[in-house]
């Protein structure tokens, strides 16, 4: 019985998802240097930049002001907006926007707790070569860091507090592993 009882505290404790937070003042700023080539195609697509920020088709549960910049933060945003919480993805382009292949974005918890997942930035880039037009689309997928949740730390603290009352007994007996 002891031992499906534990069984059952781990599996709940194991079965948390967990992604960043973004609370209310917090912010995070993320700048990239480089992108790799994703994809070449052919037509008359527009030089454009592109960031998306992705939370597992689930709403945010926080509001979040997102700015997209070109080299540094000290600019005027190319493009800003706000997500409310019941959104499940921001997005912001602008044309012309990091065809240097760099570039920043900076998100601010404005309300509530943001659950964010991933980061993709997307540039566009037209090629000069006549007739074709190719278009080489330069991307990068971030996952943000992974925040432990409660549950998390539930778990080490049932593990450890097992492991404390096990040493308790055994000294208590004073028996200990090597003695069996």
């Amino acid at each position: 019985m002891k031992k499906l009882t534990l069984i059952a505290i781990v599996g709940f404790c194991l079965t948390s998802e967990a992604e960043l937070v973004l609370n209310q003042g917090e912010v995070l700023t993320y700048e990239f240097q480089s992108l790799r080539l994703a994809e070449t195609s052919f037509g008359d697509n527009p030089a454009i930049g592109v960031f998306f920020v992705l939370n597992q088709n689930n709403p945010f549960g926080g509001q979040v002001r997102y700015e997209m910049f070109e080299n540094s933060l000290g600019e005027s945003p190319i493009c800003s907006g706000v997500a409310n919480s019941g959104d499940i993805i921001m997005e912001c382009s602008g044309l012309g926007a990091w065809q240097d292949l760099q570039g920043v974005i900076r998100l601010t918890g404005l309300q509530g707790g943001a659950h964010l997942d991933r980061l993709q930035f997307l540039v566009q880039r037209p090629g000069n070569s006549e007739p074709f037009h190719p278009v080489f689309t330069y991307r990068a997928d971030v996952l943000l860091p992974v925040v432990p949740e409660p549950s998390t730390w539930a778990f080490f603290g049932v593990i450890a507090s097992w492991l404390a009352w096990r040493r308790f007994v055994c000294m208590r007996n004073k028996c200990c592993a090597t003695d069996r």
